[in-house]
């Protein structure tokens, strides 16, 4: 089988890519679960 020489850099790039999405993804998890704990466990503040 050959392998074109461009073919490693478009599966590095395409590795690479794949952690990136997978990282903003996780962050934007995070943020949202975040959020919804925070919405439901949140004290009321006194009104001044």
């Amino acid at each position: 089988m050959y392998l074109d020489p461009g073919f490693g850099s478009m599966l590095i790039q395409a590795i690479i890519g794949g952690i990136a999405v997978a990282g903003s993804g996780l962050f934007l998890f995070r943020q949202k679960v975040a959020a919804f704990f925070n919405h439901i466990f949140k004290k009321d503040k006194p009104h001044d």
